[in-house]
């Protein structure tokens, strides 16, 4: 009996460990840039990467969510991201490697522009210190 539940802890513990490293792979794979001294981040194909996305933006402190979403409510990747200060000064210009779209914005007010082939979406949005989102829509 005592032999049965100590092979049943030692393979919980192989399945904790290989799943931890396989999350800390993932977040490797995330490689945080830089436009202008604006950090951010941008993945999430698939619900592992989107799942290494999320424990990533959390330890980074990002205060920017931005999705991009079909109508159909799929998620898309490959948009065009402008965002601008108040004043018009554009700040970071990046092409998203995914659905999702981190950055660490100091407070304000900023203009979000989203292209994604033809299409141009335009949001704006006063960035506080904490997290925020804007969903893109397109068709």
């Amino acid at each position: 009996m005592r032999q049965w539940r100590l092979s049943i802890v030692v393979g919980v513990l192989a399945l904790f460990t290989v799943s931890c490293l396989v999350l800390a792979q993932e977040i490797s794979v995330l490689e945080e840039k830089t436009s202008d001294g604006i950090a951010y981040v941008s993945g999430g194909i698939g619900i592992e990467e989107r799942g290494a996305l999320s424990a990533l933006a959390k330890t980074k402190e990002y205060n920017l969510k931005l999705e991009f979403i079909m109508i159909s409510g799929q998620y898309t990747s490959g948009a065009t991201v402008m965002i601008q200060d108040a004043s018009g000064k554009t700040v970071l210009q990046a092409e998203s490697d995914g659905p999702w779209f981190y950055a660490k914005l100091p407070p304000g007010d900023y203009t979000f522009t989203a292209a994604l082939g033809d299409q141009k979406r335009v949001q704006r949005l006063s960035v506080e210190k904490r997290l925020q989102a804007l969903k893109f829509y397109w068709k």
